[in-house]
């Protein structure tokens, strides 16, 4: 075997290493369906792995193992357990910190004049936010009748493990063929994948919703009659609206994979990904995850009419085709079928019901989060407006089932303004990329993380997404990825 021959060899046994780890990882996972502790040897087992992978650190691709990892996130498991899955649920957390520390250390080259992985500057909020939990954690253990449990510990963990994710996704130069090969193919399969576990949970009973329960918790399901079709599904996710927001915020970025598709095959293979995305999002039943699709998508195409002189420019720089006729035309399929299916879907039609007698109050969902919600922010306002009164899990873990309402409680208006400032940073550094792209694939990911932020900024206001590490993961990766692929000087 010649070296060149061998170099490959042992990449691509590399690069195979973290995701054949994570994959046994979950198998152990599930066995947490009678045995919660068996999660901790599926710790260890992935934790090993990834040591060994830092032993072969110069012959991993970076830009395969974050693809890898993207991948593995959005399949990312939730065995169902009896009783307390906060053991089951740290333990996931727990095997994925040791995926990203391995990345981290396959990333740092140790060669002379090369540096490690290094925090974009949004990353610095976050800092700032670890600083701030700590902090308001320690004043609300001063006010009469808090306490501090084991899982408001678990917050100190969150704002540093986010600020990893983005400085490993925002590191690496990526060029259009790593773009294709290790972001975009990733990506594609994942919603595949997704769709095809999603279509298992469609029945209520039987043999393959028993083996999905050993990997994933399966909350809601699915029923029909009498021309009502009731989908609330979940896929991979801990419930159904966290899987319809989730597919939201990816479905610019699959859009964009459309957009760079060079030949007839890649295009159809990125024109069914984004039928499958729209699907599981009408799958979820979530209302918050169609009205961040809506928004997302028609902020894509509204970006891509203003940028629309230099975006032609791009393309046909590229040797792209053009696909305005193709949009037309899905788009109004896309409206046929949700003409033909919304009637009959019950949650959906419900709530235009209420909404036409009374407004949003007339929600009643709706109604119970705007309440708890002003009850605790008040509450916080009142005691500790500047910091909060820490994550107080005790009290309360939803908080009034809104990110913003969350955020006051914990972190007080300063905190609440650290995160704002977060997303404000990458919305102007996407804005930037997108007029001083110098290729169409940088354009098409400026444009997916301009059309994403927003429509996860507008979710918050029905729930705290951004609190679920499973899809703050996927968000900070495509938003990282989409930074260093702009050659990070744009941004």
């Amino acid at each position: 075997m010649t070296r060149a021959a061998g170099v490959v060899q042992r990449r691509v046994w590399a690069s195979a290493l973290l995701p054949a780890g994570a994959l046994l990882g979950f198998l152990a996972a599930g066995c947490a369906v009678s045995e919660p502790a068996v999660t901790f040897a599926a710790a260890a087992v992935i934790l090993a792995i990834s040591a060994a992978a830092g032993f072969v650190r110069r012959t991993v691709s970076p830009h395969a193992l974050l693809g890898a990892f993207l991948l593995l996130t959005i399949l990312r498991p939730l065995p169902s357990v009896r009783g307390d899955p906060f053991v089951v649920g740290r333990s996931v957390d727990a095997l994925w910190l040791a995926l990203a520390l391995a990345i981290a250390v396959t990333s740092s080259r140790r060669a002379p004049g090369a540096g490690y992985v290094t925090v974009w500057a949004p990353g610095l909020w976050l800092i700032i936010l670890t600083l701030i939990t700590g902090l308001s954690t320690a004043l609300g253990s001063l006010v009469p009748g808090k306490t501090i449990v084991l899982r408001d510990l678990f917050e100190m963990y969150r704002w540093p493990y986010y600020l990893l994710v983005l400085a490993l996704a925002s590191h690496a130069r990526w060029s259009a063929d790593q773009i294709d090969v290790h972001f975009i193919k990733p990506l594609l399969l994942g919603i595949y994948v997704e769709t095809a576990i999603t279509l298992l949970q469609l029945p209520q009973t039987g043999y393959l919703r028993s083996t999905l329960e050993y990997l994933y918790t399966l909350k809601y399901s699915s029923a029909g009659g009498a021309g009502v079709l009731r989908l609330h599904l979940n896929g991979t996710f801990a419930n159904a609206n966290f899987m319809g927001v989730a597919l939201a915020t990816l479905l610019p970025f699959v859009i964009s994979a459309f957009a760079v598709a060079h030949d007839a095959h890649s295009r159809m293979v990125a024109s069914g990904a984004i039928a499958c995305n729209c699907g599981l999002i009408l799958a979820s039943g979530s209302r918050t995850g169609w009205v961040a699709a809506l928004i997302a998508a028609s902020l894509y195409f509204a970006y891509g009419a203003v940028a629309q002189r230099r975006l032609r420019v791009l393309r046909r720089q590229a040797g792209l085709p053009g696909y305005r006729g193709v949009a037309v035309i899905a788009a109004a399929g896309a409206a046929l079928v949700l003409a033909l299916v919304f009637p009959h879907l019950e949650r959906f039609t419900t709530t235009l019901a209420e909404l036409r007698s009374g407004g949003p109050m007339a929600v009643a969902s709706l109604r119970t989060k705007y309440e708890d919600s002003v009850r605790f922010v008040a509450q916080a306002m009142a005691t500790s407006p500047l910091f909060g009164l820490g994550p107080s899990k005790a009290t309360d873990s939803y908080l009034g089932d809104n990110q913003y309402s969350v955020l006051l409680y914990r972190y007080g208006l300063f905190g609440t303004f650290c995160w704002l400032a977060f997303w404000a940073r990458i919305y102007a550094s996407a804005l930037r990329a997108l007029f001083r792209s110098l290729s169409f694939y940088q354009a098409a990911l400026a444009r997916a993380v301009l059309s994403a932020v927003p429509a996860l900024l507008v979710a918050g206001a029905t729930g705290a997404f951004f609190d679920s590490t499973q899809i703050a993961t996927v968000v900070l990766l495509l938003i990282g990825i989409a930074y260093a692929a702009t050659g990070k000087t744009l941004g």
